[in-house]
């Protein structure tokens, strides 16, 4: 079985459009998408549309997506990130805004789990440093965790005895899933890397070879920027697309 594992579209169809492309021609069985499908991009209704258009897609929530149906408050959320969310609210179509509702918090597969933020905490945490990792211990279900929310490439490690390993991870580079460590896997950003490599990032996860792989993917970053314009998005939102930051 090859998985497709991507996070934080944020509504950005170009991004989106040209990952799924790059995953259908590597052969994906399913695909499985760690949340915030909306928030800071111009594209709400066409990301979610496209995402519940998949026939072999499993999807969790993310904050930006709860935010966006008021199923949780923005208070907390940047000036950006809720400026953002307000355009979001009134763009989105009554059947796109009650799918993002829907979505569950968290999922367990027979050998990997994924949430958006961390197992303690789906929607708000992230998931950075190895303490965090001991505080969520007990909640991990399964020895794979795929994550998103900070929109960082990276995974954690742990063998049986042994201290948690972080690792930043670049294009091309691959995980072997061994017996006896458990994994923390970040896939990054579909729509708003902030890796410092604006390309779209995503991973395949090859359960016959037992190995996670990690791909970026450029898409047209000057198009999303235009329609972020035309629709009066944050300057700052717009700009750091071409950065990845």
């Amino acid at each position: 079985m090859r998985y497709g594992i991507f996070a934080d579209i944020h509504s950005n169809l170009e991004a989106l459009q040209n990952v799924l492309k790059q995953l259908k021609l590597l052969g994906m069985d399913r695909y499985c998408c760690l949340g915030d499908l909306v928030g800071y991009g111009p594209h709400p209704n066409d990301v979610v549309e496209k995402i519940r258009s998949l026939e072999n897609v499993t999807v969790v929530a993310g904050n930006h997506d709860y935010g966006s149906v008021d199923k949780i408050s923005v208070a907390n959320f940047n000036q950006y990130a809720q400026e953002a969310i307000a355009f979001t609210k009134k763009q989105l179509k009554p059947e796109n805004a009650a799918y993002l509702a829907s979505l569950p918090e968290r999922f367990v597969g027979d050998d990997f789990m994924m949430v958006h933020g961390s197992p303690l905490d789906p929607l708000n945490e992230y998931l950075l440093t190895p303490e965090q990792y001991a505080a969520n211990e007990g909640a991990f279900t399964k020895d794979i965790c795929f994550i998103g929310h900070s929109h960082i490439v990276f995974n954690m490690s742990k063998k049986e005895t042994g201290p948690v390993e972080v690792h930043r991870l670049i294009e091309g580079e691959s995980i072997r899933v061994e017996k006896g460590v458990r994994l923390v896997v970040n896939v990054g950003s579909v729509g708003q890397p902030r890796d410092g490599d604006p390309r779209a990032a995503c991973a395949v996860y090859d359960t016959d070879m037992r190995r996670i792989t990690i791909y970026r993917f450029s898409y047209a970053i000057p198009a999303v920027q235009f329609d972020m314009k035309r629709n009066n998005l944050p300057h700052f939102l717009v700009e750091r697309l071409a950065f990845g930051h």
